[in-house]
């Protein structure tokens, strides 16, 4: 099936199911290629499902590529490329959720370069197993969850443009990423950040978060996220950028490597507790500027390295800028650096060490300013 030659919309889908086991094509609609508008009465009764050998095309819609105010299974392909935007206060996304809409896939979808966002969600997003995003081209976000997500799947977002605040993910409700899941997103130093989260989420065992090229920091966190799985994140080019900046707690049980930027892990406010393993290799500046509590448990590694000749300025900065100094920095754990012009520099605050540090290759291994020091 071909729709072609500037209809007003591709499908403009009012009740029932559609099933398509072949070809759609639908390109250059005036408004949306896929329109299922929320229905005043029963919602949720309409079912768009794109089987296993079903392709959708959908190319220069305006306004949104697929409007969801009801279901849309994919198992199979879904391609949507420039968005534009022809209302100017009417969004231009590649797929809009609505608040009553559903997208569960487990299949393919492509969704490439959009006026605005990839993709918003403010329903219900999954993506199973088998099922994969690839979403760039932006202008604005990659993917934007405003209400409920589950990704068990592959979703690779690639980000070249800047907008203030944007984001490769944007989370502000419920997230979660599920064992055997990857959430890859690259940027060209352009993105400003790779996830902007304002609300708890969970990363599992065996889920994976791999970040790379973000013109700021990698992960801005004012939500809490805990992380049992495995965090990447390399070639962050501006030397005061950081991997994660934390505001509320921050829960580490599983690794987080970082490699080859300028800074690591800024805890801003809140706390960070690392129960898990995290290793910096060649950072320039500083793997860790906490100016908030900072927890090393027992069970916790800290790993330092910079190779080739480099030194790493510092590898812990800590100052404790609360009113009543109460929060500290603890050691319980294990923390290595290897390479560093100045080890551990405690400014201000209490510096409590009862587990096992090691410094090598230095110029000063300790820096104790206006501290209190139990080791």
């Amino acid at each position: 099936m071909c729709i072609r030659d500037r209809p007003q919309r591709g499908f403009d889908f009012d009740g029932g199911t559609i099933t398509n086991n072949g070809l759609i094509n639908i390109n250059n609609p005036f408004h949306e290629g896929i329109l299922m508008y929320q229905a005043s009465v029963s919602p949720n009764q309409r079912k768009f499902n794109n089987n296993i050998n079903g392709i959708i095309n959908i190319t220069g819609p305006n306004g949104y590529g697929i409007y969801l105010a009801d279901t849309l299974n994919n198992y199979g392909t879904v391609f949507v490329q420039t968005v534009l935007r022809d209302i100017p206060t009417v969004e231009a996304n590649s797929i809009y959720i609505q608040i009553t809409g559903k997208l569960f896939n487990y299949g393919e979808i492509t969704l490439q370069s959009s006026d605005d966002d990839g993709l918003k969600n403010d329903g219900i997003l999954k993506n199973f197993s088998n099922g994969s995003f690839v979403i760039t081209g932006f202008d604005k976000h990659g993917l934007v969850n405003n209400f409920s997500m589950e990704n068990f799947g592959d979703v690779l977002i690639v980000g070249s443009d800047y907008y203030p605040l944007n984001a490769g993910l944007q989370n502000s409700n419920t997230l979660h990423l599920r064992s055997g899941s990857l959430l890859e997103i690259s940027g060209t130093n352009l993105m400003e950040y790779g996830i902007y989260n304002t609300y708890p989420f969970t990363i599992d065992t065996n889920a994976n978060v791999f970040i790379r090229r973000t013109g700021n920091d990698a992960i801005f966190d004012m939500g809490s996220i805990t992380n049992h799985g495995s965090i990447e994140i390399t070639e962050l080019q501006d030397t005061l950028s950081y991997g994660i900046v934390n505001i509320y707690p921050f829960n580490n049980y599983g690794n987080i490597i970082m490699s080859d930027m300028g800074s690591g892990v800024r805890v801003e406010a809140g706390v960070f507790n690392n129960y898990g393993i995290m290793t910096f290799t060649n950072l320039i500046s500083k793997a860790i500027f906490a100016t908030s509590a900072f927890n090393n448990f027992e069970n916790g590694f800290i790993n330092v390295i910079n190779t080739g000749g480099n030194r790493i300025y510092s590898g812990i900065i800590f100052v404790d800028v609360s009113n009543f100094q109460n929060k500290p920095f603890n050691n319980y754990g294990n923390i290595n650096i290897d390479s560093s012009h100045v080890g551990i520099d405690v400014r201000q605050g209490i510096f409590l060490n009862t587990g096992n540090i090691v410094i090598d290759h230095y110029r000063q291994a300790l820096d104790l300013g206006l501290s209190l020091i139990h080791i």
